[in-house]
């Protein structure tokens, strides 16, 4: 998990291998209202390439990294 803000207990994390990028805490906080199987509570979907939360995110050939990765709208448009 990587720490959103100092002193917060919301992050992000990987939903399984090269899956998308997820706002997660341990504890049920703002923003993480949603029980996960894996344990924990998810939020928002994170953007792979800019890394802001969305609503969604779309599974696109990274040409940079030459692999599968998650984008927002605005980044999948980019890196067509």
């Amino acid at each position: 998990m990587t720490p959103a803000a100092a002193g917060s207990t919301v992050g992000t994390k990987r939903m399984w291998a090269n899956g998308p990028l997820r706002l997660w805490s341990p504890i049920r906080a703002s923003g993480c209202q949603m029980p996960l199987a894996n344990s924990g509570f998810g939020g928002a979907y994170v953007c792979g390439a800019c890394l802001v939360p969305v609503a969604g995110v779309y599974r696109v050939f990274d040409r940079l990294q030459g692999q599968q990765s998650w984008f927002c709208a605005m980044c999948k448009n980019r890196a067509k």
